[in-house]
């Protein structure tokens, strides 16, 4: 069969992050101090592009920063970590968001963002053939927040449906609670949705995150509710499996869930079915809550060392089998274009008659 190597477009927040470990988070009024302190690059679809290029998978970021010093810091950052910034945008009078992010003993954070220059983000930024030839579009709910980068954002899912392009969204917490109509129908259009179990119980009010699971799944194509140690939810044509995540020592779980996000969009591009897209996202995210945000995103190798070293019984043998077998045509490079097709949604009007 032909293969091809994957490339996938993302749009959303691209921040820089303070990251300060913490015993405690300090109540209401009081202070704490930080043991030490590092300033990372951040912001969910950044950490999702990180891995994904260390997967050898192309990737096409869109969004803003300032014209200040931690802009400059933030492209340098981005092309290190194997991110093009020629689909980035830099503004004028502008400050580059930051993240400040309270990271405790047990790997838990509390962040408090400056959205800066991600607020800017608009439609005429965005250049007309950032989507050609792409194989899949990823949007951070981040970017719904505000009129224009939404716009943005719907636009890019328009024209992804057009392209029979999947469509991929991680929502965040602040998206399900603004409880906007225009998000809800995003939903229904995306082929991939993948929440965590706040987020999901956010959407549906639902509090067990397998049934939370099947009410969102009559929207989207495919759900995967990520669980943090406990792995992840599957939710599939109305059906649900649970997957466990592999035992890690965690050092900060900032950008987990976006690596897992890499590691599902990557094996569904190589034809993974769901429930070896949440093993394959369960194998990053807990590789990313190992090594923490500032380490450099690692690649298939690693992902098989980690599942290799699976205790018998953590996950059904088949999937470790096909996961495996994913990983492996993950590391020789490329995916098989029929195959990724089962996963595109199709467009609806004009197209639904042809």
């Amino acid at each position: 069969m032909p293969y091809h190597a994957p490339t996938v477009a993302l749009l959303g927040d691209v921040n820089l992050d303070l990251m300060l470990p913490v015993c405690r988070i300090p109540p209401s009024g009081q202070e704490a101090a930080s043991r030490s302190g590092a300033l990372v690059l951040g912001g969910s679809v950044v950490h999702t592009a990180r891995w994904l290029s260390a997967l050898g998978v192309a990737v096409r970021l869109v969004g803003c920063v300032g014209d200040d010093p931690l802009g400059e810091q933030a492209l340098g950052e981005l092309r290190r970590a194997g991110v093009p910034t020629k689909w980035l945008q830099r503004v004028s009078g502008s400050l580059t968001g930051v993240c400040c992010v309270m990271v405790e003993d047990d790997g838990q954070r509390t962040m408090l963002g400056l959205r800066g220059a991600n607020a800017c983000l608009a439609r005429e930024r965005v250049d007309d053939d950032w989507l050609n030839g792409v194989d899949w579009l990823h949007l951070s709910g981040y970017a719904l927040l505000e009129t224009e980068p939404r716009r943005a954002a719907l636009w890019a899912v328009e024209q992804a449906r057009v392209a029979g392009v999947p469509v991929s969204l991680d929502p965040g917490m602040v998206v399900p609670r603004h409880g906007q109509a225009e998000v809800m129908d995003l939903v229904g259009r995306v082929d991939l949705l993948l929440p965590n179990a706040e987020e999901a119980e956010a959407f549906t009010g639902e509090g067990f995150p397998e049934r939370a699971a099947l009410l969102l799944v009559p929207r989207a194509r495919t759900v995967l509710v990520k669980c943090g140690r406990q792995g992840c939810v599957v939710a599939s044509e109305g059906t649900t499996v649970c997957r466990a995540a592999p035992t890690v020592e965690v050092s900060d779980s900032t950008g987990a869930g976006d690596a897992f996000d890499a590691g599902a969009i990557a094996a569904a591009l190589c034809g993974g079915e769901p429930h070896v897209q949440g093993v394959v996202g369960n194998l990053l995210g807990a590789l990313a809550a190992r090594e923490g945000p500032a380490a450099p995103a690692l690649g298939p190798d690693a992902a098989l060392a980690l599942l290799d070293g699976l205790e018998e019984g953590r996950i059904p043998r088949v999937d470790k089998e096909e996961a495996h077998d994913l990983l492996c045509r993950i590391r020789v490079g490329g995916t098989d274009e029929r195959r990724r097709k089962r996963h595109v949604r199709r467009p609806m009007g004009e197209l639904d008659d042809g």
